[in-house]
């Protein structure tokens, strides 16, 4: 401590060592936020897919829709999901810019038929 001022003074290495370790810090909180956005989107894509559009479930079953036929299967999955409380999912599409994405439980009930996978 400087007798003149009463202040604490730093060596050029003392403030130096200090930024180093400010940085460290910020660097350490950056990679641990970087590993867990990591972590988040290895599970998104590692894990089987639990929501489909009806055109993407038809294709997965092999079943060929009429646009009417979709249409109702879209109306009975969005019915279906209410009564028992499933969550929809808006999803990019690239036909109709947007589309309902629903669980396949929900899927496999409203079309009678489950997935072979």
């Amino acid at each position: 401590m400087s007798e003149a001022t009463g202040f604490i003074t730093f060596k050029p290495m003392d403030r130096m060592l200090e930024v180093l370790r400010d940085d460290i810090h910020l660097l350490s909180a950056h990679q641990m936020e970087m590993d867990e956005r990591i972590t988040e989107l290895e599970n998104r894509y590692s894990e089987e897919k639990e929501y489909y559009t009806i055109r993407e479930w038809a294709q997965r079953i092999g079943a060929d829709l009429t646009r009417t036929l979709e249409n109702t299967l879209m109306k009975w999955a969005t019915e279906l999901s209410i009564v028992k409380g499933v969550s929809i999912e808006i999803v990019e599409d690239a036909r109709y810019g947007v589309a309902n994405s629903y669980h396949k439980s929900i899927l496999e009930e409203a079309l009678g038929v489950g997935d072979d996978e």
